[in-house]
C-alpha cells in the first residue's frame, strides 16, 4: 500500500513533505502568520487585543503558556495593523536589552535615532509620539517575552516607562506587553493592574480545537481527501501535547518525519507514542503508554 502523494519510484533522498505529497512541512515551528488556524481562544485573545489598540489604551497585556501562541499572534497583529494609520515596533527578546539600551531599542523601532542620554531618549520618543499624533497616525509597541523587563528595569524604571505610557495614550501609544503568566504578577506588584486597558490570556486548546488545528495545518500544506494522520494517532498526538500549540507541532512532526523514514502509508498511534517517548518521554500520558509498550512488544522501532 503506497503512502498518500508517493510515486513509486521516488528517490529516498526526499524530504517527508515531498513523501506526503505535501506543498511545505506542516508543523514548523517556527511562528508564520500565513500558518495561522483561528481557533476560538485565540481569536478572542487577538480581538482583545485589537479593541485596546482601536480603542487607544495606553496598556495591554496578554500572557500565556510557553508554546501557546503569544509570538504567533504578535506578528500576525503586526501584519493586520494597516501601515497608513498605524506606526508599529516588536522587540522580540527583552533578555538580550540591559537597562541603558532598552529605551535605545524602542526608538530604533521606530526609525528614531537613540543618543543622548536618557532623559533626552525619553523626550526623542515623547517628540516622536506627538509628531505621530499630528498625522492621526496611532503608535503601536509590542514586546514578546515582556516578563524579561524585570530582567532590564528595575521597579522604579518600570513605573516610570509604564506612567510614561499611560500619559503618552493621550498622544496616540499604546504599549502591548506579551508574556508568560508570572508578567501578570510583574504587573501586579508594581501596581499597575489598574492601567492595564485590556487583559487577554491564552489557554491550552480544547481537544477538538487541537484536533481542528492538526487538520487545518495539514490542509494548507496541501493534504487530499485521505488524511495522512489516522484518527487514533490524532488521538495521541492531542493528548500528549495536552492543548499547547507548540507541542502539537513538535509531535505530529515527529510523527510525519518517523513514519517517512519507515516509508509507512500512514500516521498510526503506534508511531506517535513511540516518537513521544524517544523524545519526550515526560509526556507520556496515560492513554498513551500503554500504545508505546504494546508498540515496544511487537518490536516495532523500540527504543
Amino acid at each position: 500500500m503506497a503512502a498518500v502523494g508517493v510515486v513509486a519510484g521516488q528517490s529516498n533522498e526526499m524530504g517527508y513533505e515531498t513523501y506526503w505529497g505535501l506543498a511545505h512541512p506542516p508543523f514548523e515551528e517556527a511562528p508564520d502568520p500565513d500558518r495561522y488556524v483561528p481557533v476560538p481562544g485565540h481569536e478572542a485573545a487577538f480581538q482583545s487585543i485589537r479593541e485596546g489598540i482601536d480603542h487607544r489604551k495606553g496598556l495591554v497585556v496578554l500572557t500565556g503558556e510557553a508554546g501557546s501562541g503569544k509570538t504567533l499572534l504578535a506578528r500576525r497583529l503586526v501584519r493586520t495593523l494597516d501601515p497608513a494609520r498605524h506606526e508599529v515596533g516588536l522587540i522580540v527578546n527583552p533578555y538580550l536589552l540591559t537597562r541603558d539600551t532598552w529605551l535605545r531599542e524602542v526608538l530604533s523601532q521606530f526609525g528614531v535615532r537613540p543618543v543622548g542620554d536618557l532623559h533626552d531618549q525619553w523626550l526623542r520618543l515623547m517628540a516622536f509620539l506627538v509628531a505621530q499624533e499630528s498625522r492621526r497616525k496611532r503608535v503601536v509597541l509590542l514586546v514578546d517575552e515582556a516578563q524579561a523587563l524585570g530582567h532590564v528595569l528595575d521597579g522604579f524604571d518600570a513605573l516610570r516607562m509604564c506612567r510614561n505610557v499611560h500619559a503618552g495614550a493621550q498622544w496616540g501609544l499604546t504599549l502591548v506587553l506579551i508574556g508568560r503568566p508570572e508578567l501578570s504578577q510583574h504587573v501586579q506588584e508594581l501596581g499597575l493592574a489598574c492601567r492595564v486597558g485590556q487583559w487577554a490570556t491564552l489557554s491550552a486548546l480544547s481537544p477538538d480545537d487541537a484536533k481542528r488545528y492538526v487538520e487545518e495545518r495539514l490542509g494548507m500544506a496541501g493534504q487530499g481527501a485521505r488524511p495522512i494522520i489516522v484518527p487514533d494517532a490524532l488521538d495521541a498526538i492531542v493528548d500528549a501535547a495536552a492543548g499547547i500549540p507548540l507541542r502539537l507541532n513538535m509531535v505530529a512532526d515527529r510523527a510525519l518525519l518517523r513514519a517517512y523514514q519507515e516509508r509507512r502509508p500512514c500516521v498510526d498511534a503506534s508511531l506517535v507514542a513511540s516518537g513521544v517517548a524517544e523524545t519526550w518521554p515526560g509526556m507520556l500520558t496515560e492513554s498513551i503508554e500503554p500504545i508505546f509498550r504494546a508498540h515496544k512488544k511487537r518490536g516495532v522501532g523500540g527504543v
